[in-house]
């Protein structure tokens, strides 16, 4: 995918946390202070109308009618992974979140635990570059420090580029990959699930994948022949047990599967019955298998 399409991605979603950012305290799943920069002038624009009162549930109305369910599952979806990545940090010990196709992602910013682990953020330099100097120019730059890794996710693999410290068992390493189903194209998805396995037993992994019907998830991966290959393709699907059968072929165990449905009824209540359209967004958590020693 170009870096224009995935730069164009990384906005609409740095958008979604503004809007849900704008909201009153009582009203937000989240908080993130940084995302407003990152967007164009015509987002900008739109977020501005987003905030009047007034406007408000006139637009998003008007939001909900062209994308059913994406704002609040998008908005839940994230909240999820914040609890996630808390969680993990607080139960695991983790000292080191990797964050693959990093976007303009602010979680080593704005998360309460940040400062207490090593942020690591693996993306194209470009994007990186515009996302450093976004930061910098702000008022208040964040005082949080990421180690940026740049990696073209088209061509480069992983393994040649990210360095072998990462690997430390110590580190108690979280990896975060979202949209897995569009972030690496080429045979690098793939590669990625493989550069996994090298890492200590226990480390731990946060997913966040779509898979509208069964078999889509195949469908919307740019590395659909490769899967096709895969003695496992078939369990690249949206059903828990078929998602734990692909991850074991990489020595990974799945400790969660939460679909949109459960975790926007986690955070949004009653309100949740009604919300329609984009149930097919997942959320899972893996961990590296404990390695056995035959005699």
């Amino acid at each position: 995918m170009p870096l224009v399409d995935t730069s164009k991605m990384a906005e609409y979603k740095a958008f979604y946390r503004a809007v849900v950012s704008s909201r009153p305290p009582h009203e937000r799943l989240f908080y993130d202070p940084y995302a407003e920069a990152f967007l164009s002038p015509g987002l900008r624009c739109l977020l501005w109308l987003l905030k009047q009162p007034l406007l408000y549930p006139l637009i998003n109305w008007c939001m909900e009618k062209r994308y059913p369910g994406r704002f609040a599952t998008t908005a839940a979806c994230t909240r999820l992974v914040d609890d996630l990545i808390m969680s993990c940090i607080e139960r695991h010990q983790v000292k080191q979140v990797v964050i693959l196709g990093a976007g303009y992602d602010c979680r080593a910013h704005r998360l309460p635990a940040a400062a207490a682990v090593q942020f690591v953020e693996v993306d194209y330099p470009q994007r990186q570059t515009l996302k450093r100097q976004v930061l910098q120019q702000l008022p208040q730059p964040p005082m949080t420090l990421v180690d940026y890794i740049p990696m073209d996710l088209a061509t480069q693999m992983p393994g040649d580029v990210l360095p072998l410290q990462l690997q430390r068992a110590h580190y108690h390493t979280l990896f975060i990959w979202e949209d897995i189903h569009r972030v690496f194209p080429g045979n690098n998805s793939d590669k990625m699930f493989g550069y996994f396995q090298r890492f200590p037993e226990g480390t731990r992994f946060i997913f966040t994948y779509a898979a509208k019907n069964p078999g889509m998830f195949i469908d919307a991966m740019p590395v659909t022949r490769l899967l096709q290959e895969h003695p496992n393709d078939r369990n690249y699907d949206q059903a828990p047990a078929r998602f734990r059968e692909f991850l074991e072929a990489y020595d990974l165990q799945l400790e969660q599967f939460t679909g949109a449905e459960t975790y926007r009824r986690l955070y949004y209540g009653k309100r949740a019955d009604h919300m329609k359209g984009y149930k097919w967004y997942n959320v899972a958590m893996a961990s590296v298998k404990v390695k056995t020693i035959e005699s």
